[in-house]
């Protein structure tokens, strides 16, 4: 005879005989149950169609766009220091090379004669700043050259130069002077011009490079 504690022990046993994972005399237990009780036959019934509807249903497609989602939400993204300091060195250095490529600023032209072109060597060009001490900018050789061109691009709009062009022979003498009085602001709109193309260029360059900062995540490779 089964006492009520004996019943409670097969009704637990019942989900692992459905499972098959109960040894042999569980198992035999729990078969001369089921032989003379209706309840456990149903119940056991139960479990397997359970089990069955389990087993032989269709799992749920996820959406086409759940997988570039989640990989999105996922995706180490550059802090925003980073960010900043990667916009800020780009745009120096595309300042840089445009302000070199341009090289807005003052510009000092002239000519020789070409008959007496092969009497100078060279052409040293001085400036002077707001009455300050002369400073020599550049030496440049005469050449077969009769058009000379100096830039200089590192003027400030609220000053005044004064430039002077020595022509000296190959041992040094000065032969010729040429002097020319400038405003730094005349050069100032160029100057503003080179940055803001600079920077247009520098956000543009910043855009399309941002996105090498990024690390592929590792679920990149998991398919769902």
């Amino acid at each position: 005879m089964k006492t009520p504690h004996m019943q409670q022990e097969i009704e637990a046993l019942l989900p692992f005989y459905v499972n098959g994972t109960l040894d042999a005399e569980e198992a035999a237990q729990v078969e001369v149950a089921l032989a003379t009780s209706t309840e456990m036959q149903e119940a056991v019934h139960e479990m397997r169609m359970l089990q069955q509807a389990w087993t032989t249903r269709t799992p749920p497609a996820p959406s086409p766009h759940l997988r570039e989602a989640l990989l999105h939400a996922v995706e180490p993204q550059p802090s925003r220091l980073l960010a900043w300091a990667w916009h800020a060195c780009l745009l120096i250095i595309v300042a840089v090379l445009v302000w070199a490529a341009v090289s807005p600023g003052i510009v000092l032209r002239w000519t020789v004669d070409p008959t007496a072109a092969d009497t100078y060597a060279a052409f040293v060009v001085y400036r002077q700043m707001d009455e300050g001490a002369p400073e020599q900018m550049a030496l440049l050789p005469a050449g077969d050259r009769t058009t000379f061109v100096f830039v200089d691009s590192f003027v400030r709009p609220d000053r005044e130069y004064v430039y002077r062009v020595v022509a000296v022979d190959a041992q040094g003498r000065a032969l010729a002077t040429l002097s020319a009085h400038e405003r730094g602001r005349s050069a100032l709109f160029y100057q503003v011009l080179t940055l803001a193309v600079a920077l247009v260029v520098g956000l543009a360059l910043a855009r399309l490079m941002t996105p090498l900062l990024r690390v592929s995540p590792r679920l990149s490779s998991v398919r769902l």
